[in-house]
């Protein structure tokens, strides 16, 4: 699912990419989460889905400020 080949222009580093094959599972995968979270979030209207996902991803980057967009943290 992952491809890893030397760097051309830095023989010392490895560069990973995706395969077709990953990207088919990333994508099947991606389905079953949004039916798994659409059914988990389902007590919930937009504005508190929304709110929920602000909070979740305000306390993330504030353990691990790699693990969201700058622009996304920084606007919380």
């Amino acid at each position: 699912m992952i491809a890893r080949a030397r760097d051309p222009q830095d023989r010392r580093r490895h560069v990973v990419s995706i395969t077709d094959t990953g990207r088919r599972e990333l994508a099947r995968i991606r389905v079953i989460v949004t039916r798994l979270e659409d059914e988990f979030l389902a007590p919930l209207g937009a504005a508190d889905r929304e709110a929920l996902h602000s909070m979740l991803v305000a306390l993330a980057a504030l353990h691990d400020p790699g693990c969201c967009p700058l622009d996304e943290a920084e606007a919380l």
